[in-house]
């Protein structure tokens, strides 16, 4: 029964990433569909050519730079989505490259429905059709766990870096870095109830690489958060003659290149060992 609720859990975290990566497409076909009622007369004569010319590659032997052309155009998109995974700005990237897959092909829809009327339409998916039933299913197979990874290791840091920029945060970071902790204390706890002596190792397989980076990292960032944000509350409560302004220099903007370095051989370490410690400790148990 356990392992069925974590189950229904994770499903249900994969689909709240699915979803907000689904909102971010669906803008982006808004936009595109904006963009698309603004582009010039001309238009309609590009879009001719590009179908003579697209027409001219199928009846020719396919040539290496056809290949190349159509391999990058299946592939852009996924292999952007896979590359992020192992990036923390990923979190904040990936959702943009989401609208921006839905942008690009909504305007080009549109602008071959613009041009060609009801066959514009008919067109559009010669020419998309088939690109889209593949990348897309790829795309969002892909996307989603790597927005997962990302969130995993930067959800703290970039928490307490952005509270560093507000006076709240002199209330919020404590309340934060206390999560922090009785989020992992209850994780591994659950191990340790449900699996004994071996869930010990099995949480230090699951959580021990994540937070020998994160734990430094949110703490590199939190503690001069926190000062800073005490210096703003001082300001806004009429003390500031009492405390330094607060500043962000090179130091504040070098920290965080730090951490988000730190933070991307996490994720890439993260992804390529932890499931093979995993693997290797639950054959283990078997055996035993």
């Amino acid at each position: 029964m356990k392992w069925k609720r974590r189950e229904t859990a994770e499903w249900r975290r994969q689909l709240s990433r699915l979803l907000v990566l689904a909102l971010f497409f669906f803008a982006g076909i808004l936009l595109g569909q904006v963009f698309s009622s603004r582009v010039p007369d001309t238009t309609g004569d590009e879009l001719a050519r590009y179908l003579k010319d697209f027409l001219k590659v199928g009846e020719e032997d396919p040539s290496p730079r056809a290949a190349l052309s159509a391999a990058v155009l299946y592939f852009r998109y996924p292999l952007a989505a896979f590359l992020l995974g192992f990036a923390s700005i990923g979190v904040l990237a990936l959702p943009l490259v989401t609208g921006a897959f839905g942008g690009f092909l909504s305007f080009s829809v549109c602008c071959f429905t613009a041009s060609f009327g009801p066959d514009g339409v008919l067109l559009a998916l010669a020419v998309f059709g088939l690109r889209c039933v593949v990348t897309l299913p790829c795309y969002f197979l892909l996307a989603v766990p790597a927005l997962s990874a990302a969130v995993l290791y930067f959800r703290y840091p970039l928490a307490a870096f952005l509270l560093g920029f507000a006076s709240i945060g002199v209330l919020a970071l404590p309340l934060v870095t206390g999560a922090f902790g009785g989020f992992l204390s209850f994780s591994v706890c659950c191990f340790t109830a449900s699996f004994g002596p071996d869930g010990v190792l099995l949480a230090l397989a699951v959580f021990g690489l994540r937070c020998v980076v994160t734990l430094p990292c949110y703490f590199l960032l939190a503690v001069p958060a926190l000062e800073r944000s005490t210096a703003l509350a001082c300001l806004s409560l009429g003390g500031g003659r009492r405390a330094g302004p607060a500043l962000y220099g090179r130091e504040w903007w070098g920290r965080l290149a730090v951490v988000a370095g730190v933070l991307l051989a996490g994720v890439c370490a993260d992804l390529m060992l932890t499931p093979w410690f995993l693997r290797q400790l639950l054959e283990r148990m078997l055996i035993g």
